[in-house]
């Protein structure tokens, strides 16, 4: 039974924010790249566990992030009455070399370059001694097991240790249906006091304020109402609406524009910064617009600072 979905990826939001406000960096669209590729990694992956069907009870968490040595998260875990699944999904183009000594693997890609990039072996141990650590503070005594999925059968993982075991997506209703159920060491009531727990002190992933990224300076941030229809920026208010040289139209189009500048600057936004902003001119306009966004308020009148509810 699935008890926790996944959230939606912090750091895709971040990086579409970026891109919006800093265009032109082969760096942010590298990242992008690599940050979409484990999104549809990990909704593949979901597409195959509602397709199982275990005969044993049975509670699955997407993506459960916690704190313990130091933050630490987990793709997606399964709480059986015998033991807890962690699985740690990957979605690698082209083949994964895995090295020892020191612990790293050696991605190449189908363009033919390669690249150093931290070993999905090491990853895994890292995050399930991280959650062992965690269950034991929470006095919940309970065996890991670990299963390192790939996404696709296209991908190649080479240099895996025979004793650990490794799927593809597709996998696992296969590997779900064979699973050999165990002398129990939990009830129901049991598992899901764990999965409560987990949802409790559950900590969504958040980051810092984006202008501390020497990268990104506030002063060269792009300034304009965004659109969805063609991701330029520069829409016109007219008549309560948004207008967009493409044509496009929409009502609400500065709560991206606001939510932007919010997140880029760490810092509540004042009426002046919003007009600046959005390109408007009228106090009374920009004030307005600010009220009815779902924004925490500070102060009152002309002191009036606005900035995202926690």
């Amino acid at each position: 039974m699935l008890v926790k979905m996944r959230g939606e990826p912090a750091d895709k939001e971040r990086l579409e924010v970026l891109m919006r406000r800093f265009p032109g960096s082969d760096a942010l669209e590298k990242e992008y790249q690599s940050v979409c590729a484990g999104v549809g990694g990990e909704e593949r992956f979901d597409y195959y566990m509602e397709q199982c069907e275990p005969k044993f009870p049975h509670l699955i968490l997407h993506d459960v992030s916690l704190e313990s040595v130091f933050p630490f998260q987990l793709d997606s875990v399964m709480i059986t009455p015998w033991c807890i699944y962690v699985f740690e999904v990957k979605n690698l183009g082209g083949r994964t070399q895995i090295r020892q000594n020191p612990q790293q693997a050696v991605q190449l890609k189908e363009d033919g370059s390669r690249a150093g990039i931290k070993s999905p072996l090491e990853q895994m141990e890292t995050h399930s001694w991280l959650f062992e650590e965690w269950l034991m503070r929470h006095k919940l005594i309970v065996p890991l097991r670990s299963i390192l999925v790939f996404s696709y059968a296209k991908q190649i993982p080479e240099n895996i240790p025979s004793s650990q075991v490794v799927l593809f997506s597709h996998q696992l209703p296969l590997f779900m249906s064979r699973l050999a159920e165990e002398a129990w060491m939990m009830h129901p009531a049991e598992m899901q006091k764990i999965a409560d727990e987990l949802i409790r002190f559950h900590r969504p992933f958040v980051h810092p304020p984006f202008h501390l990224d020497k990268r990104f300076p506030i002063s060269r941030m792009k300034t304009g109402v965004w659109c969805n229809a063609c991701g330029r920026l520069g829409m016109k208010r007219l008549h309560g609406c948004w207008i967009c040289g493409c044509g496009a139209k929409e009502k609400a189009a500065h709560e991206r524009t606001v939510r932007d500048w919010l997140l880029i600057t760490g810092e509540p936004i004042t009426n002046r910064d919003a007009r600046e902003m959005l390109g408007l001119t009228s106090v009374h306009a920009a004030g307005r617009l600010l009220r009815s966004m779902d924004l925490e308020r500070i102060g009152t009148f002309r002191d009036s600072k606005y900035l995202l509810k926690r």
